[in-house]
Parts: structure tokens; sequence; C-alpha cells
């Protein structure tokens, strides 16, 4: 029984090791807009050029199974990110700093069975919304107080 547990042990540190260093670094809310030249470079994420509205820009990145967009003010700061994905991605890393605001935020209700889902967030600084099924999931997170002139939380798609 010893010897199946050290064994274990070197194949959950192999893993970790091989698989740990590969997620993608995503800039996160609040934060200023990384060269997405330089982070598809470091990840596995897949650019497309660039989409400037009036007054932000939509930077996509994605590998086939995750699509992320990430919505920057003309200073170049992040004030929303939205996703499509299989499952949702981990919130700590795209909510960043504002992660708390949402964990503080949340209220754990049931939903009706066989209903679709929507939950939404509203914190003091994030709002968050997500939706979907298994293998279809969407959501947004946006700093309420920080969306540029113009700017309504259903242009965040």
């Amino acid at each position: 029984m010893k010897f199946f547990g050290r064994k274990l042990t070197k194949a959950a540190f192999f893993l970790t090791a091989c698989y740990g260093f590969t997620a993608p670094s995503i800039a996160q809310l609040g934060d200023k807009i990384q060269s997405i030249d330089a982070l598809a470079a470091k990840t596995k994420l897949i650019t497309k050029p660039p989409v400037s509205h009036k007054n932000y820009t939509v930077y996509e990145l994605s590998d086939g199974t995750l699509t992320i967009r990430e919505y920057a003010d003309k200073d170049g700061r992040i004030f929303a990110v939205a996703w499509d994905a299989l499952s949702h991605p981990d919130l700590s890393m795209l909510l960043g700093s504002y992660f708390e605001d949402f964990s503080a935020s949340v209220t754990h209700g049931g939903r009706p069975y066989g209903r679709p889902t929507q939950s939404e967030v509203q914190g003091e600084h994030v709002t968050v919304v997500k939706w979907g099924h298994m293998r279809s999931a969407h959501g947004k997170a946006f700093l309420h107080g920080d969306l540029p002139s113009g700017v309504k939380s259903e242009d965040i798609q």
C-alpha cells in the first residue's frame, strides 16, 4: 500500500509539473491590456485581430473550446470580459482583485429542475452574468462603474 501511495504522489507531481504551467494567463479586470501577441506566444490561445469601436476595443483569444473576449477602454484598461466555452472558466483568473467582491455577493439558490439557467451576481464593483448548459457555457463580467460613456452592459457579448 505504501508503494502505491508513492507512485500516485509521483504521478500527481508529474501531471502538475507538465500541465500546471500551460494554463493561459489572461489580463484581469481592471488591469491594462497586455500585448496580445506575447500572450498568444506563451499560451495555446490564438488571437483574432482587435475590433475597435467608438469608445473601446475588443481583443479575442481562442483555443477552439474556449473563447475569451477582453474589452479595453481607450486607455487600455480592461473593463469587461466575456466567454464562450464547454464549461465556465476559473473566475478568479478573469476577475483578479475583483473576485473577492464577486464571492462576497454570491448567494446560493436553487433553480427549477429542467429550466434554462442564468445567474447574475452584482457586487459592489463587478457584475457577473453566467448562462448556458453542459458543454455550452457563456458569461460576462464587467466593472459596472467603469463602463466607458455610451457603452451598455448589453454591448458586452
